[in-house]
């Protein structure tokens, strides 16, 4: 396996014959990367979301697939003025229904998009993020030719919330991390830790994303957010390689978004969502012949744990078998932080 830091560095730092996208005509050659777009009601964020795409410094073909999921504001119509401009670019395809509400499922809207898409590659963004790194694509593009057992490679992200009343976190990941290639187990076990990887920095063979399609596993079916279940495809297939370097934007908690439906549901819907959650990972565990089943229970009892938190049930976490060995897993200032209150809910009892 390269060194993918060392790759990414000569890159940036050898002068290639690239240009704009948005000055670049498509040859007869095969088309290297499709975009997928996703959009509904976004026209407030669309514009730079598009931009985004069409400022990436490249030598090879890529065409822009907008799926817009029957908006009801002005986005279909700053779309078509897109399309007419770029037409030998940019692919728009616009439902008369809205699709993701006669299915509930995003993964739906993804295969129209993929079956329609040309590209060895696929790079996915959603109409209110935005790309930020003109070399973005063209990074991505050369990690995966030039490591053919990688098979998805992401990017750290810059966080924006579009709600005062949330805060954000600045940055997925949230910690520290070198440019590196993760095995599959590295990879799952990480994202089993947190949300580490945001949907703007997937970049990922078209291939695989066929392979998915085809299969829909047990698991692919029940999560209840789709971005985890592209996850856990891609992170399984092989070798994940992880960029050091914010090229995308993540606008949180804005209107029709999954985070801000979700901070607004009630306690029953967020139930029933984790309740999902739970199954899905049971099942990813029994479709991977439990090869990730040490990271899978982890992730199990750190919800098990939240849900007791929640429930002030500090008592419970401290004596129960199973919970009690999250508490290693935690870090010093969580694990102080339950101990002090479950000494202070004993007091008040």
């Amino acid at each position: 396996m390269k060194n993918v830091k060392k790759l990414i560095s000569n890159l940036l730092n050898t002068e290639y014959n690239v240009m704009p996208l948005s000055t670049r005509r498509n040859d007869s050659s095969e088309i290297m990367v499709s975009i997928h777009c996703f959009v509904f009601n976004q026209e407030k964020f669309i514009h730079p979301c598009i931009d985004s795409f069409l400022m990436q410094l490249v030598n090879f073909n890529v065409e822009i697939l907008i799926h817009d999921d029957c908006s009801n504001d002005a986005s279909k119509s700053i779309i078509e003025e897109y399309a007419k401009k770029y037409p030998n670019i940019i692919k728009p395809i616009f439902e008369k229904e809205n699709v993701y509400s006669k299915t509930g499922n995003f993964l739906e809207i993804a295969k129209i998009l993929n079956n329609q898409s040309r590209g060895k590659y696929i790079a996915i963004c959603e109409g209110d993020d935005c790309w930020t790194d003109p070399h973005k694509l063209f990074l991505q593009v050369a990690v995966l030719e030039e490591c053919p057992d990688c098979h998805f490679c992401v990017h750290r992200v810059k966080v924006e919330s579009d709600n005062k009343d949330y805060k954000a976190i600045d940055q997925i990941p949230s910690f520290k991390m070198k440019t590196q290639m993760l095995t599959d187990v590295e990879f799952i076990s990480l994202i089993h830790e947190k949300y580490n990887f945001q949907t703007s920095s997937y970049f990922f063979k078209k291939e695989d994303y066929d392979l998915l399609f085809k299969e829909r596993p047990l698991y692919s079916l029940l999560m209840p957010s789709d971005d985890e279940v592209l996850l856990r495809h891609f992170g399984s297939l092989g070798y994940t390689c992880f960029i050091d370097r914010t090229m995308s934007k993540y606008l949180q908690f804005v209107d029709g978004s999954w985070s801000k439906d979700h901070i607004e549901s009630d306690s029953n819907k967020k139930h029933e969502i984790l309740k999902r959650f739970i199954d899905a990972i049971n099942a990813f565990d029994d479709y991977t012949i439990h090869k990730y089943n040490k990271s899978c229970k982890k992730m199990l009892l750190r919800i098990d744990v939240t849900q007791k938190i929640k429930l002030k049930q500090y008592d419970e976490i401290f004596t129960n078998k199973e919970t009690k060995k999250a508490l290693k897993y935690m870090d010093f200032r969580t694990y102080l932080s339950l101990k002090i209150r479950r000494i202070f809910g004993r007091k008040n009892g």
